[in-house]
């Protein structure tokens, strides 16, 4: 085929688009329902729940097209088209909610019901057309080369996935402040409509059909005939494709969080740590691509990686807590240097590189190996929209479980406990079905291994990663324990860690949106509140040891913050003295230095 590498291009801009857009649309949404965080949540659930359902579609599409690559071309056409008219689209359905819809609805939770509905509606056909274009990028790489359908599935998902990482990076650090939100969107659509150009250039030089000339024009049959088995290993393989990404999300959800207590939690810091989790899956990709059609033994295969998966999870643990000396060092070398800024980015970067690499890079592998293995049991086409549609449902779910539910009830060990075991649970149940006799799909071989396990195989197939598995876990279950007084340091604004004897913690909770915590400092006896390890507010001792509102004195010591808490109080009742309630929303206090561009 020739323009191949031209073709390779235009699979990673239109990732890069992708993840513009998801990073875009939770700036958008943010300011239709108010809060960042939730406008997270929702454009996760919906971008990737409108993935899910385009992809299922597109699993049935593709076997009904010559040329897969044209449907994919149009599908960019159409992504182009929605990126350029979004913000109108936007303005013009926030503006009929504001002043039409709202005032004529007397009930606020009819209100929020239809402000949240409203938000969903605005990325879901665009979701729905991201997720059908990999299931037809892929087909047409497979269509190109028939005999390696793996490579071909893995490449695409390669592609698409670093094209995603870039995205996360350009649309924070670059695009948005370039061009603005408009702008920004405009600058992604154009990238769609590259994409479909080249593609839809290359796609007329890909013959008809599975093999060209010796099929001619229809509709592409599969490569290999379909297993007796094939049933059997859709449901064993489907249910590990939803299962290994309800572990991935869970550990994405608790990685991030950990990463904000030792990075920070601003905007940028978000989308670093976003974009070394997508990197990650890129790399598996890459590793896997040859792996997917040479290996005899894919079952065994995905079934030693699941496994491997959820222990290098849980090394992501005492990796995490041994990097809190890493980033003082890192705050003191940045402070104060040109280029500082961009300094200590990059080192962030590396660090959220280092703890979430292991686990994401296997990650990376499980996708492209799961449908490689139902294509090689004849499962055709057909397996590549099936197996991403199942996976992104699960990332759907994942996400809101561990979100919503897991982390505020198992805090953040248990919740990558909680992964880590159900990774290394769905290898176990895999590497137990092999053992029983579920045939490896064989593409063709005349030697598949389709008998079960002699029972001195079947031991060491099943026992020794099982055994590794509960050393391993009861270990990290003895073991392992995050110092709260360490994870609330604050440690990426002040590069200190604090002494455990220096501070009494009182409260500690990762809840849905932010781990809050309070501490007493000693020996001053301040009690300080934090939001992911920034202190927030804090109140002298006399205020705590008089147990009451009202003092006899302002105990407001110099050169703490007290004075600001206590006019952020006093402003509103300068405008209004008269008035019973204030809502103080979003203050900040410029002193004399300030850029005024970043007020």
């Amino acid at each position: 085929m020739k323009h191949r590498h031209a073709l390779y291009g235009a699979f990673v801009a239109s990732g890069v688009a992708g993840l513009v857009y998801e990073v875009l649309w939770s700036r958008y949404l943010a300011l239709f329902v108010g809060h960042g965080a939730f406008a997270q949540v929702l454009v996760l659930a919906v971008y990737l729940g409108g993935m899910a359902a385009g992809a299922l579609a597109a699993s049935n599409l593709s076997r009904t097209l010559d040329r897969p690559l044209l449907g994919y071309a149009l599908l960019e056409v159409a992504l182009g088209a929605f990126g350029l008219v979004f913000h109108p689209v936007y303005v013009a359905v926030t503006t009929l909610g504001y002043d039409v819809l709202f005032p004529a609805l007397a009930d606020p939770s009819l209100v929020g019901a239809v402000r949240w509905g409203l938000a969903g509606l605005l990325i879901l056909p665009q979701a729905m057309a991201l997720g059908a274009t990999f299931p037809l990028m892929a087909a047409g790489l497979v269509r190109a080369d028939p005999d390696h359908p793996g490579g071909g599935v893995a490449r695409a998902y390669l592609l698409n996935t670093l094209g995603g990482a870039a995205g996360v990076l350009l649309a924070g650090f670059l695009l948005i402040g370039w061009f603005g939100f408009a702008g920004t969107s405009v600058a992604a659509a154009a990238l769609n409509l590259t994409a479909a150009f080249v593609a839809w250039r290359v796609a007329r030089e890909v013959p008809v059909g599975r093999s060209g000339a010796d099929r001619g024009a229809g509709i592409p049959e599969p490569a290999i005939e379909p297993s007796s088995e094939l049933p059997r290993l859709a449901r064993l393989l489907l249910p590990v494709a939803f299962g290994t990404a309800v572990a991935s999300f869970a550990y994405e959800i608790g990685w991030i969080r950990m990463l904000s207590l030792l990075l920070g939690s601003a905007t940028h810091a978000f989308e670093l740590m976003l974009s070394a989790f997508i990197l990650g899956l890129a790399i598996g990709a890459h590793l896997v691509t040859s792996l997917a059609d040479r290996t005899r033994t894919p079952l065994r295969a995905l079934g030693r990686i699941q496994v491997a998966m959820g222990l290098a999870a849980l090394a992501s643990l005492p990796l995490y807590a041994a990097s809190f000396d890493v980033v003082a060092a890192m705050v003191e070398a940045a402070s104060g240097r040109t280029g500082g800024y961009a300094l200590f980015n990059l080192g962030r970067y590396g660090l959220a590189l280092l703890v979430m690499l292991p686990a994401t890079l296997l990650a990376g592998m499980t996708l492209p190996l799961l449908t490689a293995t139902l294509m090689r049991a004849g499962a055709g086409e057909r397996a590549i929209g099936r197996v991403y549609a199942v996976n992104t449902v699960g990332a759907v779910s994942g996400s809101l479980l561990a979100g919503l539910v897991a982390l505020p009830l198992l805090g953040l060990e248990g919740l990558i406990l909680a992964g880590a075991a159900l990774d290394a649970l769905l290898g176990l149940w895999i590497l137990t079905a092999v053992a029983r006799g579920l045939p490896e799909p064989s593409g063709g071989s005349d030697d598949p291994i389709a008998a079960p396990e002699p029972p001195r195989r079947r031991l060491r197939l099943i026992g020794a990663p099982a055994a590794l598995c509960l050393v391993t876990f009861g270990a990290a279950a003895a073991a392992l324990d995050l110092d709260r007084t360490v994870l609330t340091s604050g440690v990426f604004r002040d590069a200190v860690i604090p002494d455990p004897d220096s501070r009494r913690l009182l409260y500690y909770q990762d809840g849905r949106t932010a781990t809050v915590s309070a501490h007493v400092a000693l020996p001053e006896g301040v009690t300080v509140l934090s939001t992911n390890g920034k202190p927030d507010a804090s109140v002298g001792p006399l205020w705590r040891m008089e147990g009451r509102d009202t003092l006899p004195e302002t105990p407001i010591p110099s050169g703490s913050d007290f004075t600001t808490q206590m006019l952020v109080g006093l402003m509103g009742l300068g405008h209004r003295s008269a008035a019973a309630n204030v809502a103080n929303i979003g203050t900040r206090l410029r002193h004399h230095g300030d850029d005024p561009a970043h007020q």
